[in-house]
């Protein structure tokens, strides 16, 4: 799986963006490096993807605390009733 994400313009590690090292910009250069030029509503698919991405730190996840003794089907009832 490693190798066919190597050299795939499209496969970015998920920490760098969250981090702010991919931009769409940068991915549009290694695109064009492997012989593939963007046009204008992929860059813009692009850049919003990315954002999407990065604004999942601003979206509240509150803890949930499921009873130890739980079984499957009791933790995923107490998941949805909130």
């Amino acid at each position: 799986m490693k190798t066919c994400m190597e050299n795939n313009p499209s496969w970015q590690n998920i920490t760098d963006v969250f981090k702010g090292k991919v931009s769409a910009f940068d991915l549009q250069a290694l695109y064009a490096s492997a012989g593939r030029s963007l046009g204008m509503d992929e860059l813009k698919k692009l850049n919003d993807n990315i954002a999407a991405i990065t604004r999942i730190r601003d979206r509240d996840f509150p803890e949930q605390t499921i009873p130890v003794k739980a079984n499957i089907r009791e933790a995923i009832g107490h998941l949805l009733q909130r």
